[in-house]
């Protein structure tokens, strides 16, 4: 209803003087500027590429000098530098806002492609995992079906494990049914070092019978400790970690029903 919306139609400047009424004012905006007693209005858009951006606005106080065309000249000179700066920010905004969602989206790429790469070593390890299972279980077979001795079948399988499966060592024992419930070594591969002959173990409910191959005899159950430096559960802790055993396996053996 005033001068900038006039000058946003019209897309030009205006220069309204002091003390007269302007007809391109609506008749409240008239009253209200003469209520208020105020001075010569020049009123300039702000048009960048041909866009109107808005308009800016410079009202003289009603004691002072009129406004002329000089100041509007001036007016108009500055509103075409606020249109290019606000351009421009607006473009390094835009610009900014882009980067921003390239370098996420590179982020996010990158981070399939760890979670990808994560996966593929996943897979590839158990893949190795799964394959070294098979052959420790052909070996066995071919062990299990040449071997004519006792003695000579458990060692050999103690050999496969360790050959064929990786592991550092393998031992079997048999368990006692004297007194002290001991556990007899008849087989072993691997690195030792003197660990299976220091061991006194047992299967009975004894300080020496509770780590995890007393208890596999005892409970008939597998019995897994998966960090031997943090485990609870075995005494022979220290040796075997001096010898480089991280963790530990008992599988029970069975003839029958014992």
């Amino acid at each position: 209803d005033g001068l900038s919306g006039w000058v946003l139609r019209e897309r030009k400047p205006a220069l309204s003087p002091k003390g007269m009424l302007d007809e391109r004012e609506s008749p409240e905006v008239q009253k209200r500027r003469a209520d208020t007693h105020c001075g010569a209005i020049i009123v300039v858009p702000v048009i960048f590429q041909n866009e109107i951006i808005g308009t800016i606005t410079v009202i003289n106080r009603p004691d002072g000098p009129d406004l002329t065309n000089v100041d509007v000249d001036l007016l108009t000179a500055l509103a075409n530098q606020v249109a290019t700066a606000i351009e421009n920010n607006r473009l390094y905004a835009s610009l900014k806002k882009e980067v921003r969602k390239r370098e996420l989206a590179q982020a996010g790429l990158q981070k399939a492609h760890d979670e990808l790469e994560a996966r593929v070593q996943e897979r590839t390890l158990e893949l190795h995992r799964t394959n070294r299972r098979l052959h420790v279980l052909i070996r066995s077979n071919q062990v299990l079906v040449h071997s004519s001795a006792e003695e000579e079948l458990l060692q050999q399988i103690c050999d496969v494990i360790v050959e064929s499966g990786g592991y550092r060592m393998a031992w079997i024992g048999y368990a006692g049914n004297d007194a002290s419930r001991s556990i007899r070594k008849v087989a072993s591969a691997g690195f030792d070092d003197g660990y299976i002959s220091g061991l006194d173990l047992s299967w009975g409910d004894t300080p020496q019978g509770r780590g995890p191959t007393g208890t596999a005899i005892r409970s008939k159950k597998p019995q897994v400790i998966a960090d031997i430096a943090h485990s609870s559960n075995l005494w022979t802790a220290p040796e075997a970690i001096l010898r480089g055993y991280s963790s530990m396996a008992a599988l029970p053996l069975f003839a029958g029903e014992q």
